[in-house]
């Protein structure tokens, strides 16, 4: 059949490319999901893929063999951090589609040791609290995802970038009040990983005596020029209100 004009609102063959079943049919889910991951630039590239089931496709298969491989499920929260990047892409999958919700499942089901797993988990979260407009229930689902990653957090590696951003998330989040003094424990026992004994020793003092995070004399110190431990600062004055 030829077809009069190209349809330029849809993403052509991608039922026949992401349900293929064709033995080679990882690498066609692969070169169907890098397509999208390199199509996604602004909020028209958005209105095409609202035009077609793909996200809902995503969202469903992840984690789902035959259709899931862990290539093609780390691609798919890459797509996923790609849409947090424009304004409504963020808007769609929040509101939608109910990401923070798919993300705290994800967070109950991931391991410890799936290092790129959790890192994605972080980043997608780091990007939405990235946006000033977030609704309060979402920022609550949010916090409590990344509280359910502590323990998980204590069992993977993690770089200073990466605690820099969640404690940075937790932070713009402002859901202190879901903070347990065993989930702080935690906090200090994943960044003890990255500071020396005097500076993990400074931070657990801290901890004990918050009302001194904004003092003048902790302000002149030079502990805090770090992004660790302007956030951890922060954090601890925070939970002290």
């Amino acid at each position: 059949i030829i077809k009069e004009k190209m349809d330029l609102l849809s993403l052509p063959e991608h039922l026949v490319l992401f349900q293929s079943s064709f033995p080679e049919n990882e690498d066609h889910r692969l070169f169907l999901l890098n397509v999208i991951f390199n199509g996604i630039r602004d909020n028209l590239d958005i209105k095409v893929l609202n035009n077609t089931p793909i996200l809902k496709m995503l969202l469903t298969s992840y984690g789902c063999p035959p259709l899931s491989t862990r290539k093609i499920d780390f691609m798919i929260l890459k797509i996923f951090d790609r849409l947090m990047a424009t304004e409504d892409g963020m808007k769609l999958m929040l509101e939608k589609y109910g990401l923070a919700l798919w993300i705290f499942q994800l967070s109950v089901e991931v391991e410890g040791f799936e290092y790129d797993t959790i890192e994605m988990i972080i980043t997608i979260i780091s990007n939405i609290t990235a946006k000033k407009d977030i609704k309060d229930e979402n920022s609550k689902i949010l916090m409590k995802t990344l509280l359910k990653l502590l323990p998980k957090l204590t069992q993977s590696k993690i770089s200073p970038k990466l605690l820099a951003s969640i404690l940075a998330s937790t932070n713009k989040l402002g859901q202190f009040r879901y903070i347990q003094n065993n989930q702080l424990e935690l906090i200090l026992q994943v960044m003890g990983r990255h500071l020396s004994k005097e500076q993990l020793q400074s931070v657990k003092y801290l901890s004990q005596h918050p009302e001194i995070c904004n003092s003048a004399e902790f302000q002149s110190t030079q502990l805090h020029e770090d992004n660790i431990f302007n956030e951890i600062k922060q954090l601890l004055g925070h939970l002290k209100q």
